[in-house]
């Protein structure tokens, strides 16, 4: 089992394995997406 980790962007929990690691923070995928689609 893998242990969840809060996303730094909405505050939801998420499967470690589910997540994003970019610019020393973590986002799960929806909101990885949202914000690489911000930056665009």
């Amino acid at each position: 089992m893998h242990s969840s980790v809060l996303c730094d962007h909405c505050g939801e929990p998420a499967m470690e394995t589910r997540t994003v690691k970019r610019e020393g923070k973590v986002y799960c995928i929806p909101c990885s997406n949202e914000l690489l689609w911000e930056k665009s």
